[in-house]
């Protein structure tokens, strides 16, 4: 696992039937099947060496080697053209948590608050599980397999990419009358996962969960005046 970033895709649009990100991962996987191809050597302007659907062959659109890396393009905000195209990520990107109170400087707020501060936290990851060799691949790199597609030099069951907000905002103020107030707005972006050992790839449902939470409790009281409850 290492740390990375998906905030360019946090909010776009989605719901229980389609999603940008989805479309755009699909789209995506005609540039990476050509990088690869042109990599590899392939005349891609020799219409012999597409396939039905316009893929190179040897890359089709279900080729692990053309999934992984055009669904990390799609779900973390990166061009397709210029993404990396192996599995692995060699540098982690910073997760952070920024606290401002400099609305103590004005003087309303000075009047009402004797503390008031926002808060933002973000944070995501990428992770790749239960990898192996491939030993036909060892055996014969430039063989195909039975899809018609260019044996990888590892298997990958899932790679998956968790994006969350900790929180998207985050207020904590206490009154001049000594209430303490707390206001989150907790964002549980989509945790997302793409099978890579199926034919055809699946991805897990997104689901946004966003929360307002309001946390309120007497820190002070004035002294009680004296009778009964």
């Amino acid at each position: 696992m290492i740390s990375d970033n998906m905030i360019l895709t946090s909010f776009m649009a989605s719901d229980e039937y389609s999603s940008k990100a989805f479309e755009k991962f699909k789209d995506n996987r005609i540039v990476i099947a050509r990088r690869l191809a042109a990599q590899r050597g392939i005349n891609l302007s020799d219409p012999n060496n597409l396939d039905a659907d316009g893929f190179p062959k040897g890359y089709g659109k279900n080729n692990q080697s053309v999934l992984m890396p055009a669904f990390y393009a799609a779900y973390t905000g990166r061009d397709a053209e210029g993404v990396t195209l192996g599995a692995f990520r060699s540098f982690p990107i910073p997760a952070w948590t920024v606290r401002y109170s400099g609305l103590m400087r004005l003087e309303s707020f000075k009047n009402t608050f004797r503390r008031f501060s926002l808060t933002h936290g973000y944070r995501a990851s990428y992770a790749l599980s239960d990898f192996r060799t491939n030993l036909e691949y060892v055996k014969n790199p430039d063989q195909l397999d039975q899809g018609g597609n260019f044996r990888n030099e590892k298997l990958f069951t899932n790679v998956n990419l968790v994006d969350q907000f900790s929180p998207l905002i985050r207020i904590d103020a206490e009154l001049q009358n000594s209430l303490s107030v707390m206001g989150k707005y907790v964002g549980t972006a989509p945790s997302l996962s793409a099978w890579i050992t199926t034919i055809s790839p699946s991805l897990c449902a997104e689901n946004t969960d966003w929360a307002w939470v309001i946390v309120s409790r007497i820190s002070a009281l004035p002294p009680a005046s004296m009778g009964t409850m």
